[in-house]
């Protein structure tokens, strides 16, 4: 009688025969720099805003980011967030304006490329406002003139001081 075999398994290699558990490091806690290339602890980065401790160089920060760094904790009241984007010339290109603009508000959860309003800064009043380079590359459309605009008005008629953190990309040409 022929006795049964049962197939062996294959040697297990060195990665099949270390330890099973998973050592897992959650995601986003480290990032490289991108101008010297050294491992940095996200929450360290931040405490030095957003600047490498190695090589000192400055990462981009987006706007609401900036408005934590510059205002005093959970005073900004944002202002004039209402207004929104149009299309008066109906612009299209290889894609419509409307949807490029659908594209980047979804893309950053913003209506457009700036937050302006109030806050205090060291215990003293200040209006504030933000270009958010994150939005279509910080261009300047109707919304964030229109909303700088009315940040300076409110400072000026209020005697307020006035901080704009400025990071254009030029001119948005869609809106002439």
């Amino acid at each position: 009688m022929s006795q049964a075999t049962t197939p062996t398994a294959p040697p297990r290699t060195w990665a099949e025969s270390r330890d099973t558990r998973v050592s897992r490091v959650p995601e986003g806690l480290w990032l490289r720099c991108d101008n010297c290339g050294s491992m940095l602890y996200r929450k360290q980065l931040v405490a030095s805003l957003s600047v490498c401790h190695e090589c000192h160089h400055h990462f981009r920060v987006g706007a609401m980011d900036r408005v934590r760094q510059l205002a005093d904790e959970n005073t900004f009241e944002p202002m004039f967030d209402r207004l929104e984007p149009t299309d008066p010339l109906k612009f299209n290109d290889l894609k419509s304006y409307r949807d490029r603009i659908a594209r980047e508000q979804q893309k950053t959860g913003r209506t457009e490329g700036i937050a302006a309003g109030s806050c205090f800064v060291k215990g003293r009043p200040a209006m504030l406002a933000v270009l958010d380079l994150s939005f279509f590359m910080g261009t300047l459309g109707s919304v964030v003139g229109e909303t700088l605009t009315r940040t300076i008005e409110h400072a000026t008629e209020h005697d307020l001081p006035l901080i704009v953190v400025s990071g254009s990309g030029g001119a948005r040409m869609q809106e002439s």
